[in-house]
């Protein structure tokens, strides 16, 4: 006979076990997601769910393509459709749905069915014998995608491999005349800039002939091309998307009233999930905050408007002093070895001479406060993640001749803040808070009545 002692003690092990057992369905009930489900159609899947975020990452595949989408939701129910590029056969097609930090939530499988595919339009000339390398083969990049052309003699059609950091594929393509080879592959989910690459092999994907690559064309459009009179009216706002695309060596006098000089060779961010250089984000931000301030009033300046553009620190300085700003926003993004570390920065100039004609510390400070909570309450972040900073560090900052402010949108090196950064109601969210942020130091300049 047990002792009742002892019966205690394996009732108590038998509930411990029990709760080891139910920790992973506890676990997955915390993250907030229920009922996703997907549903193939031809080229192309829907979804559904609802989650506890505002912003989620669909990871798909079928037996010819995947990628990886963020999507979003304010009400916290996520509906929407997922195209595909080159499913034309029928396959499964597998989805999870994950947090942006990269754990999985929920699964579901579909089936894609079979949709009408490409075929030969041409007949080809005989050949003594097949190529075995493309010699002429480009990849340009074209508005949302590449665009590819080549020859390969006596292939009557050829496997292309694609892929991005987003995206991949695979597709058989049929030449036009004389094995002339042409096609756009289009990346809906792959972003601006990243770099595509290309392998052309033949049908049966067991010979590679030719390789390339090129960057997923862009293009950015301001959408406001008038001012509309508003809150900001009056008010001319310099915005200065941080770094370029192009790489070069400068130095520069710190600043007036400082000694010394600062060496840069054009170092930036690049993010740890998307791995999209920080000059391009800041470019697509700085183009929404122009038409945010536009709509609302402000007349805007901007240091530099495409990729290929290099402006020195001093040359933005110089713009936005010729342009009349009463405010100078410099968008750039952060980066940390840690990669838990997320919020928002703003970075002041601290003792060069312009800088305290400006105004001094306190007053300065009471600006950036103002600018920095009201990018938090517009993403919804609470005080804790930022912090404004005054230094000498930033040459940029430093030469300013109106207020001036170093804003790091986020961290690069955290993959949640990455993958929001990239995303255009994130992007929107965070030019609202500059806009409100603005507003309010111009009313406290006396530039803006209540």
């Amino acid at each position: 006979m047990w002792e009742v002692e002892e019966i205690h003690m394996m009732k108590k092990m038998l509930a411990f076990l029990l709760c080891l057992m139910l920790l992973p369905l506890y676990a997955f009930a915390a993250e907030g997601v229920d009922d996703f489900s997907i549903k193939g159609y031809k080229m192309g899947f829907s979804y559904s769910f609802d989650y506890e975020e505002k912003y989620a990452l669909i990871n798909y595949a079928t037996d010819y393509e995947s990628g990886n989408v963020v999507v979003h939701s304010e009400d916290g129910h996520f509906e929407g459709d997922i195209a595909l590029q080159c499913t034309y056969r029928e396959s499964k097609v597998r989805a999870t749905v994950k947090s942006l930090d990269g754990k999985d939530l929920d699964k579901d499988t579909s089936t894609v069915p079979s949709s009408a595919a490409p075929k030969a339009q041409f007949d080809q000339p005989d050949v003594e014998k097949k190529a075995t390398k493309v010699k002429d083969l480009t990849v340009e990049s074209i508005l949302g995608g590449v665009h590819i052309t080549f020859t390969a003699e006596g292939h009557e059609s050829v496997l292309i491999k694609y892929r991005s950091s987003q995206q991949k594929g695979e597709m058989l393509l049929y030449p036009g005349e004389n094995y002339q080879y042409e096609a756009d592959i289009m990346m809906p989910y792959t972003y601006a800039k990243t770099n595509v690459y290309v392998d052309v092999y033949n049908k049966s994907g067991s010979s590679k002939l030719a390789e390339g690559e090129a960057p997923r064309g862009y293009e950015l459009i301001a959408r406001e091309t008038e001012v509309t009179p508003g809150r900001l009216s009056g008010i001319t706002v310099c915005i200065d998307p941080g770094h370029q695309g192009s790489h070069r060596t400068v130095t520069e006098e710190r600043g007036p009233g400082l000694s010394g000089t600062v060496t840069s060779s054009g170092g930036q961010a690049q993010g740890v999930s998307t791995r999209r250089k920080e000059s391009i984000v800041v470019l697509e931000v700085a183009y929404l905050l122009r038409d945010e301030l536009m709509r609302q009033g402000a007349n805007v300046v901007m240091t530099r408007s495409t990729e290929e553009e290099w402006v020195s620190n001093l040359d933005r300085c110089r713009i936005a002093e010729e342009g009349g700003a009463d405010f100078m926003l410099r968008l750039h993004c952060d980066n940390r070895e840690n990669k838990n570390t997320k919020g928002i920065g703003i970075f002041c100039p601290l003792a060069s001479t312009y800088a305290k004609e400006v105004a001094d510390y306190e007053t300065y400070k009471t600006w950036a406060d103002a600018l920095l909570y009201a990018m938090q309450k517009a993403v919804g972040y609470g005080e804790n993640r930022g912090q404004t900073y005054f230094n000498n560090a930033y040459v940029g900052n430093n030469w300013a001749k109106m207020p001036c402010f170093l804003i790091e949108i986020g961290f690069m090196s955290n993959a949640e803040e990455d993958y929001k950064m990239s995303e255009s109601t994130y992007q929107q969210k965070l030019c609202e808070g500059m806009a409100q942020g603005v507003y309010e130091m111009g009313v406290m300049r006396g530039l803006i009545e209540e």
